[in-house]
Protein backbone atom coordinates (compact mmCIF):
# COMPACT_ATOMS: atom_id res chain seq x y z
CA UNK A 1 0.00 0.00 0.00
CA UNK A 2 1.10 3.53 -0.75
CA UNK A 3 -0.04 6.90 0.67
CA UNK A 4 -3.14 8.52 -0.82
CA UNK A 5 -4.54 11.93 0.04
CA UNK A 6 -7.27 14.29 -1.11
CA UNK A 7 -5.81 17.71 -1.98
CA UNK A 8 -8.11 20.45 -3.25
CA UNK A 9 -10.50 17.80 -4.50
CA UNK A 10 -7.81 15.75 -6.28
CA UNK A 11 -6.68 12.23 -5.37
CA UNK A 12 -2.90 12.34 -4.95
CA UNK A 13 -0.94 9.07 -4.74
CA UNK A 14 2.65 8.97 -3.49
CA UNK A 15 4.31 6.61 -5.98
CA UNK A 16 7.98 5.58 -6.09
CA UNK A 17 8.37 7.66 -9.26
CA UNK A 18 6.68 10.74 -7.83
CA UNK A 19 3.36 12.31 -6.83
CA UNK A 20 0.52 11.34 -9.14
CA UNK A 21 -3.05 12.53 -9.73
CA UNK A 22 -5.24 9.41 -9.85
CA UNK A 23 -7.23 10.14 -12.99
CA UNK A 24 -9.70 7.67 -14.51
CA UNK A 25 -10.52 10.47 -16.94
CA UNK A 26 -7.15 9.84 -18.64
CA UNK A 27 -6.76 6.70 -20.80
CA UNK A 28 -2.98 6.69 -20.33
CA UNK A 29 -0.39 7.66 -17.73
CA UNK A 30 1.41 10.89 -18.56
CA UNK A 31 4.08 13.17 -17.23
CA UNK A 32 2.18 16.05 -15.66
CA UNK A 33 2.17 19.29 -17.68
CA UNK A 34 4.18 22.04 -16.05
CA UNK A 35 1.09 24.07 -15.19
CA UNK A 36 -0.77 21.23 -13.45
CA UNK A 37 0.97 21.85 -10.12
CA UNK A 38 -0.27 25.45 -10.20
CA UNK A 39 -3.79 24.48 -11.29
CA UNK A 40 -4.19 21.84 -8.57
CA UNK A 41 -2.29 23.75 -5.90
CA UNK A 42 0.12 20.96 -4.93
CA UNK A 43 3.26 19.47 -6.55
CA UNK A 44 2.38 16.78 -9.14
CA UNK A 45 4.73 14.69 -11.30
CA UNK A 46 2.36 12.28 -13.06
CA UNK A 47 -1.19 11.78 -14.26
CA UNK A 48 -1.98 8.16 -13.34
CA UNK A 49 -4.28 6.89 -16.08
CA UNK A 50 -6.34 3.81 -16.86
CA UNK A 51 -3.51 1.93 -18.57
CA UNK A 52 -1.88 1.42 -15.16
CA UNK A 53 -5.05 1.41 -13.09
CA UNK A 54 -6.36 -1.52 -15.15
CA UNK A 55 -3.46 -3.92 -14.48
CA UNK A 56 -5.12 -5.33 -11.38
CA UNK A 57 -7.81 -4.28 -8.86
CA UNK A 58 -6.94 -1.02 -7.10
CA UNK A 59 -8.17 0.02 -3.65
CA UNK A 60 -8.59 3.74 -3.03
CA UNK A 61 -9.34 4.58 0.59
CA UNK A 62 -9.13 8.30 1.27
CA UNK A 63 -10.11 8.01 4.94
CA UNK A 64 -7.38 5.44 5.62
CA UNK A 65 -5.00 7.38 3.35
CA UNK A 66 -3.93 4.42 1.21
CA UNK A 67 -3.92 3.17 -2.38
CA UNK A 68 -3.31 -0.55 -2.98
CA UNK A 69 -2.45 -1.75 -6.48
CA UNK A 70 -3.05 -5.41 -5.60
CA UNK A 71 -6.40 -5.20 -3.84
CA UNK A 72 -8.85 -7.93 -2.92
CA UNK A 73 -12.23 -7.96 -4.63
CA UNK A 74 -14.82 -7.04 -1.96
CA UNK A 75 -18.03 -8.88 -1.32
CA UNK A 76 -21.16 -7.13 -2.53
CA UNK A 77 -22.86 -5.94 -5.70
CA UNK A 78 -20.58 -3.89 -7.95
CA UNK A 79 -21.32 -0.97 -10.22
CA UNK A 80 -21.06 -2.20 -13.81
CA UNK A 81 -18.66 -0.17 -15.92
CA UNK A 82 -18.25 0.18 -19.66
CA UNK A 83 -15.11 1.17 -21.53
CA UNK A 84 -15.11 3.71 -24.32
CA UNK A 85 -11.96 5.11 -25.91
CA UNK A 86 -9.93 4.23 -22.82
CA UNK A 87 -12.37 5.94 -20.44
CA UNK A 88 -14.95 4.32 -18.16
CA UNK A 89 -18.67 5.04 -17.96
CA UNK A 90 -21.53 3.92 -15.73
CA UNK A 91 -25.31 4.27 -15.82
CA UNK A 92 -26.92 6.82 -13.52
CA UNK A 93 -30.52 7.93 -13.02
CA UNK A 94 -30.98 11.69 -13.43
CA UNK A 95 -33.94 14.11 -13.30
CA UNK A 96 -34.29 13.65 -17.09
CA UNK A 97 -34.01 9.84 -17.07
CA UNK A 98 -31.24 7.26 -17.26
CA UNK A 99 -27.91 8.42 -18.68
CA UNK A 100 -24.36 7.28 -19.17
CA UNK A 101 -21.72 9.20 -17.23
CA UNK A 102 -17.95 9.22 -17.46
CA UNK A 103 -16.49 8.13 -14.10
CA UNK A 104 -13.61 10.59 -13.66
CA UNK A 105 -11.57 10.43 -10.46
CA UNK A 106 -9.59 13.43 -11.69
CA UNK A 107 -12.61 15.77 -11.65
CA UNK A 108 -13.23 17.53 -8.32
CA UNK A 109 -16.48 18.91 -9.76
CA UNK A 110 -19.03 16.67 -11.45
CA UNK A 111 -20.79 17.77 -14.64
CA UNK A 112 -24.34 17.38 -15.92
CA UNK A 113 -26.21 17.54 -19.18
CA UNK A 114 -27.53 21.08 -19.41
CA UNK A 115 -31.16 19.85 -19.50
CA UNK A 116 -30.82 18.36 -16.00
CA UNK A 117 -30.14 21.79 -14.47
CA UNK A 118 -33.08 23.60 -16.11
CA UNK A 119 -35.40 23.47 -13.08
CA UNK A 120 -32.72 24.12 -10.46
CA UNK A 121 -31.23 27.34 -9.15
CA UNK A 122 -27.42 27.68 -9.05
CA UNK A 123 -25.97 27.68 -5.53
CA UNK A 124 -22.66 29.33 -6.48
CA UNK A 125 -20.15 29.90 -9.28
CA UNK A 126 -16.96 27.83 -9.26
CA UNK A 127 -13.71 28.08 -11.18
CA UNK A 128 -12.46 24.86 -12.72
CA UNK A 129 -10.09 23.77 -15.49
CA UNK A 130 -9.75 21.20 -18.23
CA UNK A 131 -6.36 20.40 -19.71
CA UNK A 132 -6.41 21.61 -23.28
CA UNK A 133 -9.25 24.06 -22.59
CA UNK A 134 -7.80 26.16 -19.78
CA UNK A 135 -9.61 27.64 -16.78
CA UNK A 136 -13.22 28.80 -16.77
CA UNK A 137 -16.11 29.51 -14.41
CA UNK A 138 -19.33 27.52 -14.23
CA UNK A 139 -22.51 27.87 -12.18
CA UNK A 140 -22.96 24.97 -9.76
CA UNK A 141 -26.32 23.31 -9.19
CA UNK A 142 -27.44 20.62 -6.74
CA UNK A 143 -29.11 17.87 -8.76
CA UNK A 144 -30.45 14.56 -7.39
CA UNK A 145 -29.11 11.40 -9.05
CA UNK A 146 -29.15 7.67 -8.28
CA UNK A 147 -25.78 5.91 -8.49
CA UNK A 148 -24.95 2.49 -7.08
CA UNK A 149 -28.51 2.20 -5.75
CA UNK A 150 -28.05 5.32 -3.62
CA UNK A 151 -29.63 8.74 -3.88
CA UNK A 152 -27.12 11.57 -4.04
CA UNK A 153 -27.70 15.31 -4.21
CA UNK A 154 -24.78 15.97 -6.51
CA UNK A 155 -23.13 19.32 -7.07
CA UNK A 156 -22.63 19.74 -10.82
CA UNK A 157 -21.42 22.27 -13.32
CA UNK A 158 -21.96 22.38 -17.08
CA UNK A 159 -19.06 21.97 -19.49
CA UNK A 160 -18.09 25.12 -21.40
CA UNK A 161 -19.27 25.15 -25.03
CA UNK A 162 -15.93 24.21 -26.66
CA UNK A 163 -15.35 21.31 -24.28
CA UNK A 164 -18.94 20.12 -24.62
CA UNK A 165 -18.69 20.19 -28.41
CA UNK A 166 -15.45 18.17 -28.31
CA UNK A 167 -16.99 15.59 -25.97
CA UNK A 168 -20.11 15.21 -28.11
CA UNK A 169 -18.03 14.98 -31.30
CA UNK A 170 -16.33 11.76 -30.10
CA UNK A 171 -19.56 10.34 -28.70
CA UNK A 172 -18.78 10.67 -24.99
CA UNK A 173 -21.44 11.54 -22.37
CA UNK A 174 -21.69 15.11 -21.11
CA UNK A 175 -22.41 13.73 -17.63
CA UNK A 176 -19.20 13.36 -15.62
CA UNK A 177 -19.21 11.75 -12.18
CA UNK A 178 -16.20 13.12 -10.34
CA UNK A 179 -13.98 12.52 -7.33
CA UNK A 180 -16.84 12.24 -4.81
CA UNK A 181 -17.40 8.58 -5.83
CA UNK A 182 -13.97 7.79 -4.40
CA UNK A 183 -14.27 9.80 -1.18
CA UNK A 184 -17.38 8.35 0.51
CA UNK A 185 -15.74 5.17 1.80
CA UNK A 186 -13.32 2.61 0.35
CA UNK A 187 -13.56 1.92 -3.39
CA UNK A 188 -12.09 -0.99 -5.32
CA UNK A 189 -11.68 -0.31 -9.03
CA UNK A 190 -11.49 -3.49 -11.11
CA UNK A 191 -11.13 -2.28 -14.68
CA UNK A 192 -10.26 -5.72 -16.04
CA UNK A 193 -13.59 -6.96 -14.73
CA UNK A 194 -15.46 -3.75 -15.62
CA UNK A 195 -16.54 -3.34 -12.00
CA UNK A 196 -16.41 -0.68 -9.30
CA UNK A 197 -17.08 -1.67 -5.68
CA UNK A 198 -18.12 0.87 -3.06
CA UNK A 199 -17.92 -0.79 0.34
CA UNK A 200 -19.74 0.31 3.47
CA UNK A 201 -17.92 -2.22 5.67
CA UNK A 202 -14.45 -1.57 7.06
CA UNK A 203 -11.64 -3.66 8.45
CA UNK A 204 -8.32 -2.55 9.89
CA UNK A 205 -6.93 -2.52 6.35
CA UNK A 206 -9.77 -0.26 5.22
CA UNK A 207 -12.39 -2.47 3.56
CA UNK A 208 -14.03 -5.86 3.69
CA UNK A 209 -12.28 -7.79 0.93
CA UNK A 210 -12.77 -11.16 -0.69
CA UNK A 211 -10.21 -13.23 -2.60
CA UNK A 212 -7.55 -11.50 -4.63
CA UNK A 213 -8.04 -11.43 -8.38
CA UNK A 214 -5.32 -13.33 -10.27
CA UNK A 215 -2.80 -11.03 -11.88
CA UNK A 216 -3.09 -10.86 -15.66
CA UNK A 217 -0.03 -9.23 -17.18
CA UNK A 218 1.92 -6.36 -15.76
Amino acid sequence: MLPLSLVNGHLIAELPEGRAVVDTGSPVTLTAPKNLTELIGTPVDLILGNDRLSRRPVLLDVEAGVIDFDARIPNGVPVRLREYAGLITATIETPTGFAEAVVDSGAPLSYADERATAEHVPVRVQEDFLLGFGTYSTPVWRVPIHFDGRLKELEVGVLPPRARAAVELVGLPTWIIGTWVFTEGPVVLDLQGDRLYRSRARTRSGYAGGPRRPVVGK
